[in-house]
C-alpha cells in the first residue's frame, strides 16, 4: 500500500472461517487437532481488529454453545450471505482448518 492509499475500512471486511477437527463421515477421516482452536483464535483477531460480528461467518466441529456447525449446506449459506452482502472490492478472508 502506498502513502496515498487509505486502508480498507473495517465494514468492508468480510472472514468465511471453517475449523474441522472431527469429520461425520463414515470414510475413516482422522481428526485434526487444533482446527476448532486455530479458528476461534482467528476470529478473535479479527473481532479485535474492528471487523463487525455479523461479517465473520464460522463454522466449526466440535463446536462450543452459540457457534455454527462445519456442516456442508451451513457453510454453502454462509457463502451465498457473503456473496450477497459484499461489494467488488471488498476484502474476504477465507481460513480453513
Amino acid at each position: 500500500m502506498s502513502e496515498s492509499e487509505e486502508p480498507t475500512p473495517v465494514t468492508r471486511i468480510y472472514a468465511l472461517i471453517v475449523g474441522i477437527e472431527e469429520y461425520d463421515s463414515k470414510r475413516q477421516i482422522r481428526p485434526l487437532p487444533g482446527a476448532a482452536i486455530a479458528s476461534r483464535r482467528f476470529r478473535k483477531w479479527l473481532l479485535r481488529n474492528g471487523v463487525p460480528q455479523e461479517q465473520i461467518f464460522m463454522h466449526v466441529s466440535p463446536r462450543n454453545s452459540g457457534e455454527e456447525a462445519a456442516k456442508l449446506q451451513a457453510i454453502l449459506e454462509s457463502i451465498e450471505k457473503v456473496r450477497k452482502a459484499a461489494a467488488e472490492a471488498d476484502i474476504l478472508y477465507i481460513y480453513w482448518g
